[in-house]
């Protein structure tokens, strides 16, 4: 068995080449932070607040460019809905449902669009060693939204079904633990299909946990419309922004997340991020803010071993009371 401070040596390695890896392919929207905790039974839900605000785009250079004409696009969520319900020690699965405001402002003139945006759904299976835990996942994205490139509104929305996969690793060190998630996601409408990542790193003080997370998507096949005719549509649409239905793009925001655990069953949490660089999307910054409550509906037996304060599980044995008991982490994956 490895020493402490060798294996945590050797994390800080895969840290930093994976950060050096994903970071040069610059993701779209925060999105709602549910636990990767697998408590038998247990529901859980969030509700979350996001605001979006931009004044430039990354061009397929790469380069940080201005909106046309001093223009700028707001894309408020006017409500983030995420559940999931864990029925087993291996299996949950997973949901949401969002509410998106957007609001183009092009010179003198500001027009308005608003709707739902993406129902999701998905079913993780936790696959536990004693190194790390390891989740795969299935996703599919269903959108509730049509752009009608006939008219000038602005998107909400890139309006393109989705279904793909991830998989992820966390590994905890006493209050410090990492986890990170590659995948792929292939769209429909003409769009590109994405490799979406994500990398956190957080810390847990008693009640507060404070994260850093770095996510993006880059694009691993080419968009069938191609830029001209998408660049035309968006300037006359989104006050030219790519933040939606963009061809081709490759996107990175950098977010700082805290954390409060009211109690065992409920928290709220908020973040700030920021787009560091990317290709063919929208350069901004975003707040958020939501609460999240976890209940039981269904008791179980008692636990073979005491309620631990671990997050996420790591056992030698994987003893299923440890994992039964896992706190809930605070990231999305």
């Amino acid at each position: 068995m490895k020493k402490l401070p060798e294996v945590i040596l050797s994390t800080l390695v895969i840290v930093i080449y994976l950060i050096s890896y994903l970071v040069i392919y610059p993701v779209a929207k925060a999105k709602p932070q549910l636990s990767k905790s697998f408590r038998p039974y247990w529901v859980e839900t969030l509700f979350q607040f996001e605001n979006y605000y931009s004044t430039g785009n990354y061009n397929t250079s790469g380069k940080a460019v201005n909106l046309p004409s001093s223009n700028s696009f707001w894309a408020s969520t006017g409500f983030d809905f995420a559940g999931r319900y864990v029925f087993s020690h291996r299996l949950a699965a997973t949901t949401s449902l969002n509410h998106i405001s957007a609001q183009a402002n092009q010179a003198t003139i500001t027009r308005y669009n608003s709707g739902f945006q993406t129902l999701k759904g998905g079913i993780e299976y936790k696959i536990p060693t004693s190194y790390a835990d390891y989740v795969a996942e299935g996703v599919i994205q269903l959108s509730l939204y049509k752009p009608n490139e006939n008219t000038d509104l602005p998107l909400y929305g890139d309006g393109a079904q989705a279904l793909g996969g991830n998989f992820s690793i966390l590994q905890k060190f006493n209050a410090l633990y990492w986890h990170g998630k590659a995948g792929l996601l292939f769209r429909s409408d003409g769009l590109s299909s994405l490799f979406p990542y994500q990398i956190g790193l957080h810390w847990k003080i008693n009640s507060w946990t404070f994260s850093s997370v770095l996510e993006g998507a880059w694009s691993i096949s080419p968009d069938t419309i191609g830029d001209t005719k998408r660049t035309n549509y968006l300037r006359r649409s989104n006050a030219g922004s790519m933040i939606y239905r963009s061809a081709n793009p490759n996107s990175n925001f950098l977010d700082f997340q805290l954390k409060y655990d009211v109690t065992n069953q409920f928290g709220f949490n908020g973040g700030i991020g920021s787009s560091l660089f990317g290709r063919n999307s929208s350069n901004g910054n975003r707040y958020y803010v939501g609460i999240d409550i976890h209940w039981q509906p269904i008791l179980t037996p008692s636990s073979k071993t005491p309620l631990k304060n671990t997050m996420p599980s790591m056992s030698s044995d994987h003893d299923e009371g440890d994992l039964d008991n896992t706190e809930s982490t605070p990231f999305s994956l």
